[in-house]
């Protein structure tokens, strides 16, 4: 199929899933994170098996999902009525695709690059052809292999397999979509998977169905909330939350508890001081900057800033007067480093006053802002922009003379608060509607929209609705349906954030309960949310026949994006040995990823033609045990074989801490300092308790690796190892960046066989593991500059485009790895490959910084 073919196709798919259901599909695979048999599978042959001629190929889209500690299992597996088995499995260890058949590896072995993978669909195709098993990604041809089928009525299982004495619970977390057969060109099945179904799903062709086993629909996510975190806390308790790293703190009287939006993952520290008094009315922030967490009073004009090494607020407040700014909306100015906070009510009277926290003095102000009138108001909606330059508020509760006894009422104005020049602007007011509503304290403004949480004020049990509406014009609509939320005024609070990696949104609500506790209950929705509402002027007749003559035409294509040319005759050769592949990043084409990673058709990768890098062989021998931390954390036993799913969230962290303060510290670690991480929360007793016991365990799993063990010497718990009995990559790493002054030709290949698996364990988040992968960050870039530099002669071009696409995936906008890698490029003579990839780089530096690149095109080669 030409590519101008798969444009059009692909952008009939497009138009046609925006006009008729413009949400997000696919069948997203639970893995790891539940238990066995609740993992999902599946299953295509309900009826039995399917029973297909000579030529047929199985084609899929895929993706996997992000921050997620297991990347491990069977993609697919296809079992014949003899038994035998052709299987695609994701190996985290190999950070790569393979292909099993029978009982041995089909010598099939390819790469996806991460952000293709975790980010993108990837359509996934496999052919089988006489006695031949071809593999692509796209049209990209990914490897061959010889097969000796005896018959070829299948058995087509996705994910979990419960089939027989084929039956697996190794599910990698993954999403599946437009899953399609084809026998001799043309398409004979065909699944979506783009809506929910109850039951079988029947293909859209013959309705051969398909049962899918403990399904989660992408579209259900996206329309309904899923609850995430349901907890009572001592005291008054408030929130606030992170944007970057996607946390959400949750500060109580005795305890400070984080949420990670991207893992889901709940931690507790336990406060060494619980003299801070959570003042009625509360609020909290987390400095984007400074990285600190404050609790506030208006009323007080006091800021309390949490200590993390010695786990207590100072200055501490010492009192319990109620607050008088109730339901007072905030936000982050970063031009002159200040919180400004607005609104709310106490005392029997709503407020205007707008306040300003200057973090750098510590210093209270009261503004006077100009412009229209800002009625004053509580239970408002606030967005500000990324910057804070500008704040705009919905909404909300209150009464013209700001006195609860004249005439209070529900307000629907739009204002724009200009920070600079401390102005208000009514930009409009919303239509009354029929049922009155007031939101919680947050808005997530996209562009010209914004989302927010409405609810009912004059009940207790109230609704959180999700609306999506205009900045520019008073319009809104309803997302998806709608959370309980138990409303008690000022004993009530709810809030909306938005994670941007992880693509979802957050909803908090708090209830103060009378024992002095605070029930916190936190929701989320896959983002965007909801049912996107077709635009007028899709709305009548046309769209309907519009969307029915798209789905016309794609029906009728559909078989020409399944279908593929046989191979050119020279393609024929059937590889017998691994064949490992990298998809080239967006904007890399099929010349330059010829030139990087090897031959187009074959797509062996460049260093295995050398016969220097014999030791680079160290990173990819299976006849050791290996302990991985860069890419996807994995450890493998004395065969081979990953064990990464033994280790617990407790185990693995316990495991790293004393992995890295062994290899990179080289002094191990005190056990004061891992009860002071894993067991804060507890007695001293208990956390030696703790300890010892998963110490135990810790012992136990590492039997399996020969020679790699836990030592404690002076007073410190240290891995014990001989590096050539086992591999670890830190280890490896740090000896190179050691001599990175004197590496050769094969010491820079074994850098580079590691640090393509990925940044230093870039799926794990702890807090204590920031500035390390900061500091390894600086020494990988560090490393390949100085690699870069010893390469100087003219056939080192493709490896030096290598290093330079090593330094990306660190540093997106690197300025010297744009140079290395354009001159590389002229130099092998692709000019059009090198233009393209300044210009991408020229997107990426205005997005990022948001001015234009000042090195021109000529000086970057020159």
């Amino acid at each position: 199929m030409s590519k101008g073919a798969f444009a059009v196709i692909t952008a009939l798919l497009n138009i046609f899933t925006v006009a008729v259901t413009a949400q997000p599909g696919g069948l997203v695979f639970s893995s790891y994170e539940v238990a066995q048999e609740r993992r999902t599978s599946l299953d295509l042959s309900a009826n039995g098996p399917l029973c297909l001629p000579d030529e047929f190929e199985l084609a899929f889209d895929l993706s996997f999902l992000p921050d997620r500690n297991i990347y491990f299992g069977y993609v697919f597996r296809l079992v014949n009525r003899h038994q035998q088995n052709i299987d695609l499995v994701y190996s985290q260890q190999n950070c790569a695709f393979e292909v099993i058949t029978g009982d041995r590896l089909s010598g099939i072995r390819y790469r996806v690059e991460q952000k293709q993978l975790f980010e993108r669909w990837s359509r996934m195709r496999v052919r089988v052809r006489g006695d031949s098993l071809f593999c692509y990604v796209g049209e990209r041809l990914m490897g061959k292999a010889k097969l000796a089928l005896q018959d070829r009525c299948f058995r087509m299982m996705f994910g979990a397999c419960r089939y027989g004495d084929f039956k697996s619970t190794d599910v990698p977390p993954m999403r599946l979509r437009n899953i399609g057969v084809m026998v001799n060109g043309r398409l004979r099945y065909y699944w979506p998977l783009q809506t929910p179904v109850t039951g079988n799903i029947p293909d859209s062709l013959q309705a051969q169905p398909a049962v899918a086993t403990y399904p989660i629909w992408v579209a259900d996510l996206h329309a309904h909330w899923q609850p995430v975190l349901a907890a009572t806390m001592n005291g008054n308790a408030s929130v606030a939350f992170d944007q970057a790293r996607e946390l959400l703190y949750i500060i109580a009287r005795d305890t400070l508890y984080t949420f990670s939006g991207k893992t889901r993952v709940t931690r507790a520290t336990a406060l060494t001081s619980t003299g801070h008094v959570l003042l009625l009315g509360n609020q909290s922030f987390f400095h984007p900057g400074t990285q600190t967490l404050y609790n506030l009073s208006i009323d007080q004009h006091k800021a309390a800033v949490f200590d993390t090494m010695q786990r207590r607020w100072r200055p501490a407040f010492d009192t319990a007067a109620v607050t008088a700014y109730w339901h007072a909306n905030k936000f982050y100015s970063s031009a002159d480093n200040a919180l400004y906070m607005l609104g709310g009510y106490g005392q029997l009277q709503y407020k205007r006053a707008l306040w300003r926290y200057r973090f750098a003095d510590s210093a209270w102000e009261q503004l006077s802002p100009k412009g229209d009138l800002y009625t004053p108001r509580y239970l408002a909606g606030l967005g500000a922009t990324p910057g804070g330059d500008t704040a705009y508020i919905l909404g909300g509760y209150g009464s013209t003379t700001g006195e609860q006894i004249v005439n209070p009422h529900y307000l629907y104005d739009l204002l724009r608060l200009d920070v600079k020049g401390q102005s208000f602007t009514k930009i409009y007011a919303l239509p009354a509607p029929a049922t009155p509503f007031v939101l919680a304290s947050s808005m997530i403004l996209q562009g010209q929209d914004y989302y927010a949480l409405i609810f009912p004020n004059d009940r207790y049990n109230s609704r959180l609705q999700l609306i999506k509406g205009s900045l520019q014009s008073p319009v809104y609509t309803a997302i998806g349906d709608t959370i309980p939320f138990d409303f008690q005024d000022n004993r009530a609070a709810a809030d909306l954030f938005f994670c941007k990696d992880s693509k979802q949104l957050l909803a908090v609500t708090l209830l103060r309960l009378p024992n002095s506790t605070t029930a916190v209950n936190v929701y989320s929705i896959a983002f965007p949310p909801g049912d996107i509402v077709t635009p007028a002027y899709l709305a009548g007749g046309n769209a309907h026949w519009g969307a029915l003559l798209l789905g016309v035409l794609l029906l009728a294509l559909i078989p020409y994006l399944f279908y593929q040319r046989p191979e050119e005759a020279g393609s024929e050769r059937l590889l017998s040995v691994v064949t490992e592949a990298t998809v080239p990043p967006p904007g890399m084409d099929a010349n330059e990823a010829t030139q990087a990673f090897g031959n187009k058709d074959e797509i062996i990768q460049t260093e295995t033609s050398h016969t220097e890098g014999k030791e680079h062989e160290l990173f990819t021998q299976q006849d050791m045990p290996a302990i991985l931390l860069f890419g996807s954390f994995a450890v493998t036993d004395r065969e081979g074989n990953d064990i990464s799913r033994l280790f617990t969230p407790l185990l693995k962290e316990l495991f790293l801490l004393i992995v890295i303060h062994t290899v990179k510290q080289g002094q191990g670690i005190t056990p004061e300092h891992l009860n002071e991480i894993l067991w804060n929360d507890k007695s001293s007793e208990a956390a030696k308790n703790n300890r010892a016991v998963n110490m135990r365990k810790l012992k136990t799993i590492l039997e399996q690796l020969d020679n790699v063990n836990l030592k404690k010497e002076a007073g410190r718990w240290m891995l014990q190892y001989e590096p050539g009995a086992a591999h670890i990559d830190l280890d490896v790493f740090q000896h190179l960046v050691q001599r990175r002054a004197q590496l050769d030709r094969a010491q820079i290949r074994q850098l580079l066989s590691i640090v393509k698996r990925g940044a230093f364990l870039q799926q794990t988040e702890y807090r204590w593991l920031d500035d390390i992968k900061s500091d390894i960050s600086n020494q990988a870039l560090d490393v390949l500059m100085q690699a870069s530099t010893i390469l100087s002669s003219p056939e080192d071009a493709p490896l030096q485009i290598e290093i330079a696409n090593c330094i990306f995936s660190f540093d997106a906008v690197n300025e010297q790895a744009l140079r290395l890698k354009c001159r590389s490029l002229v130099l092998l003579g692709r000019h059009a490959i090198a233009k393209n990839t300044y210009e991408q780089f020229v997107k990426e530096y205005r997005h990022m910084y948001a001015e234009d690149f000042p090195e021109t095109y000529p000086v970057i080669i020159g």
